[in-house]
């Protein structure tokens, strides 16, 4: 059946229940309870096969009883238009509810509400959104820190040192300093005891 023939409001389903001032529809989106004084016309439609089991829905002895069943919940207000709103219902008093939209208060009065439907998959895309959140962020910031810190830091350091510093000033000293200084004074040694014995004689 269709509510509405036309506008943001029209809704197309199967009559599920009709209760005192509402009806229940299954619709391609799920159950959506439709206030019946909102209702300007119902087109019936051939019967197709049945869709199965028919889900659960809130047994209420009217609308607003349904709107207080549905309280700290998520849901979406109105079908369509700038009318349709979603969020979380924080309050519902005798004349108008509170709903939480994007950390906005918005109070809404209970006789503007056409339809009114439980939004249930949204919470559990939000409850897998953080655990990705978290565990993304373990794995970069903790894990390249601490590798990067280990290999590039210390071990370059203690090469740099060892090798350059230590390495080559022992060698120069030993090589140059030592070796020449010997040689030179041997040189001279025996070249002035040579001429030497050689005058004498």
């Amino acid at each position: 059946m269709k509510i509405n023939r036309g506008g943001p409001e029209s809704l197309q389903g199967t009559l599920v229940a009709v209760k005192n001032d509402y009806l229940v529809l299954w619709t391609k989106e799920g159950i959506v309870y439709v206030s019946t004084s909102h209702v300007k016309s119902i087109t019936d439609f051939p019967s197709n096969k049945s869709k199965g089991r028919t889900p659960h829905y809130i047994h209420a002895s009217s609308f607003i009883g349904v709107i207080r069943a549905l309280n700290q919940k998520f849901v979406q207000i109105n079908w369509g238009g700038p009318e349709k709103m979603e969020g979380f219902i924080a309050e519902v008093g005798s004349t108008s509810l509170l709903l939480v939209v994007n950390r906005e208060v918005v109070q809404i009065q209970l006789f503007h509400i056409k339809t009114i439907k439980l939004l249930g998959q949204n919470t559990s895309r939000g409850d897998r959104s953080g655990g990705n959140k978290n565990r993304t962020g373990g794995n970069n910031n903790g894990g390249d820190k601490n590798r990067t810190g280990g290999a590039n830091n210390g071990g370059d350091k203690n090469r740099t040192g060892g090798t350059n510093s230590g390495g080559n000033k022992n060698r120069t000293g030993g090589s140059n300093s030592g070796g020449n200084k010997n040689r030179k004074n041997n040189n001279k040694s025996g070249n002035k005891n040579g001429n030497r014995s050689g005058k004498r004689n």
